[in-house]
């Protein structure tokens, strides 16, 4: 009836009279009506009609603003919502600020969104399927088992009865991600995501499928076999893999890329090789929250330390453990001297620990003002600089006859330093700081060490730096989720 009324004041200025004097009071089917509705609508609203029944739970702005492919303004995608409201194409949900559509309404989008995906596979030309995810990953399982019950599964019966048998259907399909490889991408959206989803249905799985140079957002892999699928170039954003892990909470690369590494907040480690991107080794290296880990110069041995209050040394190639000690609280930072003889320690025991890295044998215990937040060593094995929680950064130079010393005593944070990081020359040092800021110290042999530059631009603490080879430029990561 809302609908009905929306028509006559478009169609008739509002004037009922003038409407039944066509003596036409039955507009006809349901269908017909909501058609004559959908010719009506901007591009923007059909998106978002679009988006309502794929995602098929009350969605807020923000909601929407984070699926679409093309970034838009809050206030166009507030119009658009405005519009369709007014035309009871959508109605309010029951979390404050959200909207959803009517059943009959949620029918009939979601028809007209299969029909149109199937007729845009079988012409080569996505223009829907690149701006709508058919099949969101990071939905709810329940949410997620009803798109692809009611989108993916319809249009793979619509193509199979276009097609003669599914090896005509793959062939076609996998043409299509032939196309998308050559395109940038922003512009591949959701295609290959789409896509890729409907391979797994159709065959059940992705054993050497050819995925190199796709955009992959927002794609399901969960308990997906995915052996000799190739990924070599692939964008991978907001998908889901075969296992979950628990919060990262620190990564490495070896020094040449050979391997990746990563620890989660309960201590499981994973390695990956660069050269095939897949998973290498995982193991539960600690029983706590672990927050430290480093590769050892040679690429042969990863070191963990964890709340737990143990600092471990792993074999790279099989996983194994080569030694374990001990620091009396939480290390949470770790580094290796550029020569690989030596690791060092830090955490909340405000002690930095010296190790002979081949034993396992402390060397040495330096007393530190306050807890240990960051270190980093020199590209010459000469200094050692030391982040603490009050936001000071310390130099030391450690002598093999004589007590480790401290050189220079570096202030200007007015937070804890988390971060620290020497230019590939030596002759500067970042620092990262929960302040927001990054500052650069000139450190030298005159003992010239010196503040030359802060960089502003986080809104939230920064946490950790990394220098280019070249030392031209510099990336930082924060707690406001930017890297820089």
């Amino acid at each position: 009836m809302k609908i009905v009324a929306e028509t006559i004041a478009d169609l008739f200025g509002g004037a009922i009279k003038q409407f039944l004097s066509g003596g036409t009071t039955i507009f006809g089917s349901i269908t017909e009506l909501l058609e004559e509705q959908w010719v009506r609508l901007s591009p923007l609203e059909q998106t978002v009609l679009y988006w309502l029944a794929t995602l098929r739970e009350p969605v807020t702005l923000a909601d929407l603003l984070v699926v679409l492919v093309a970034p838009l303004a809050h206030v166009q995608v507030l119009e658009a919502v405005d519009g369709l409201r007014r035309r009871s194409l959508v109605e309010w949900g029951q979390r404050a600020g959200s909207f959803i559509l009517h059943s009959v309404v949620l029918e009939y989008v979601t028809s007209r969104l299969v029909v149109t995906a199937s007729e845009e596979i079988q012409q080569g030309r996505l223009l829907r399927l690149r701006e709508h995810g058919l099949s969101q990953a990071q939905a709810k399982e329940y949410i997620r088992q009803t798109q692809e019950r009611l989108l993916l599964t319809p249009l793979l019966a619509r193509l199979q009865s276009v097609y003669q048998g599914r090896a005509e259907v793959e062939e076609q399909l996998q043409a299509v991600l032939d196309t998308l490889r050559e395109q940038a991408e922003e512009a591949q959206g959701y295609s290959p995501a789409n896509l890729v989803a409907l391979l797994r249905l159709l065959r059940g799985d992705l054993r050497g499928l050819d995925l190199s140079h796709l955009a992959l957002r927002g794609a399901y892999l969960q308990e997906v076999e995915l052996q000799d699928a190739t990924l070599s170039g692939a964008m991978i954003r907001e998908c889901v893999f075969r296992e979950a892990f628990d919060d990262i909470t620190a990564v490495a690369i070896s020094r040449s890329g050979q391997y990746w590494a990563a620890i989660s907040r309960r201590g499981e480690v994973r390695v990956w090789r660069e050269a095939d991107q897949v998973l290498h080794l995982d193991w539960q290296a600690h029983t706590d929250n672990t927050f430290a880990l480093a590769f050892s110069p040679d690429e042969h041995t990863l070191a963990s330390g964890s709340h737990d209050g143990s600092v471990k040394l792993w074999d790279v190639a099989s996983g194994a453990l080569l030694w374990s000690g001990w620091q009396t609280k939480a290390p949470i930072c770790l580094a290796f001297a550029p020569g690989g003889s030596l690791l060092v320690s830090g955490g909340h025991d405000a002690i930095i620990r010296f190790w002979d890295s081949k034993l396992g044998i402390p060397l040495e215990d330096v007393p530190h003002p306050g807890p240990v937040g960051s270190l980093a060593w020199s590209p010459d094995g000469r200094l050692l600089a030391s982040g603490d929680l009050a936001g000071t950064i310390r130099l030391w130079e450690r002598h093999e006859t004589r007590p480790t010393t401290c050189v220079a005593l570096l202030e200007g944070h007015t937070n804890r330093v988390r971060g620290l990081a020497f230019a590939p020359d030596g002759s500067r040092l970042a620092s990262a700081s929960y302040d927001g800021t990054i500052k650069l110290w000139q450190v030298g042999e005159a003992r010239s060490d010196r503040l030359c530059q802060t960089l502003v631009g986080h809104t939230e603490g920064v946490q950790t730096l990394a220098w280019s080879p070249d030392g031209g430029v510099l990336a930082s990561g924060g707690l406001d989720h930017t890297i820089r």
